[in-house]
């Protein structure tokens, strides 16, 4: 029989390993995912292997099983991460509100929209993702990008748009998946351009949308 000062020291012994292995195992997630984000700098998603990313890495690929069953199950954490982050620069007050977005639109200068981007809806504010903007350049990433965004975003706007613009529930779904979708495909271009740009354009393209949706006239 194991004494009791014994069973407590294997407590403490489990403890501290548990202790140790949380960090560690937190660690080594974001470094798998920091290395898949530099590789995709260089190559599209598609050409990236499990293998080719374990020895950038330097882990062993039964590491990589331990936290991830394939790549795309990385890269959607990955984007996951990327939306988390924009959240966290929107008050929860404003997100969704497509009328105070209007309305800041109308009073804000071009030259003033840094300081209030914060109402910026995600598809447009993730080109202020220094770490993730980029991603947005590669083809086979930014359907996904933009599918979660509408994913995220739609249980938020698509009851606002059946209600002002008296739609069913399919067309206002539809309309809110032209508009993330339209949005995104443009903002793939902006990246080019000087932020300051790429907020102006940013703006005008806001501005025909939120016109189209009558949003000064909504309760």
């Amino acid at each position: 029989m194991i004494s009791t000062v014994r069973r407590f020291t294997l407590t403490q012994s489990r403890n501290k390993k548990t202790e140790t292995k949380r960090p560690l195992s937190v660690d080594t997630r974001n470094h798998i995912k920091e290395t898949l984000l530099l590789m995709l700098k260089k190559r599209p998603f598609r050409e990236i292997r499990i293998t080719v990313l374990c020895r950038e890495a330097h882990i062993a690929r039964g590491t990589f099983y331990l936290y991830y069953n394939t790549i795309d199950d990385l890269l959607e954490e990955i984007i996951n991460d990327s939306l988390h982050l924009i959240d966290s620069m929107t008050p929860k007050e404003k997100q969704g509100s497509l009328k105070k977005l209007q309305c800041m639109l109308s009073q804000t200068k071009d030259d003033e929209l840094p300081k209030d981007r914060s109402l910026f809806p995600p598809c447009h504010k993730y080109l202020e993702l220094e770490d993730y903007r980029f991603l947005v350049k590669d083809l086979d990433v930014s359907p996904i990008i933009v599918q979660k965004i509408y994913q995220h975003e739609s249980p938020k706007i698509v009851p606002v748009l059946m209600k002002e613009l008296h739609l069913n529930q399919d067309e206002a779904e539809l309309l809110f998946k032209f508009i993330v979708t339209g949005s995104s495909a443009v903002n793939r271009d902006l990246l080019e351009l000087k932020e300051n740009e790429w907020y102006r354009l940013q703006k005008r393209i806001l501005q025909f949308i939120l016109r189209g949706l009558n949003c000064d006239k909504w309760s």
